[in-house]
């Protein structure tokens, strides 16, 4: 289950949040992961960057239709962990890039830039060097 809770009091090391659905129940243990979410201009960043490996990288030459395809198969590949579910059965649970944090989704689009390069030959230096005479600058 996912809920998101807003911290409402902390004394030592309890914490009263206020949840945005039903809220668990007492005892159940809960992972709490805090930190800014990435913004929407990194969103748009990575997606820029997934389009480009497609039409100008060459990935689309390797079977990849477009972004979207890409984006999933670098989910599956890099946010994906084992859990154990009921009765001892172990499943592939594949992570969403919209629960990154910041710096975890800068560390993911690293890890993407490097997975490419391994399995595909291609770097995104043009890429970058596009982006930052294009945009960053507030070129044209």
């Amino acid at each position: 289950m996912k809920i998101k809770a807003r911290v409402i009091k902390v004394k030592g090391n309890k914490v009263l949040l206020e949840v945005n659905g039903r809220p668990p129940k007492e005892g159940i243990i809960v992972t709490i992961k805090h930190g800014r979410i990435r913004s929407l201009k990194s969103n748009a960043l990575y997606w820029l960057l997934l389009n480009w490996y497609i039409e100008h990288g060459g990935i689309k030459d390797q079977g990849y239709i477009d972004a979207q395809e890409l984006h999933e198969s670098l989910k599956g590949r890099l946010l994906c962990k084992k859990v154990e579910a009921k009765g001892g059965f172990k499943i592939i649970q594949v992570g969403s890039t919209a629960d990154l944090t910041m710096r975890e989704f800068s560390d993911y689009m690293e890890k993407c830039e490097v997975l490419i390069k391994e399995y595909f030959g291609v770097t995104a230096s043009e890429f970058w060097e596009e982006y930052q005479d294009s945009y960053s600058s507030g070129g044209e």
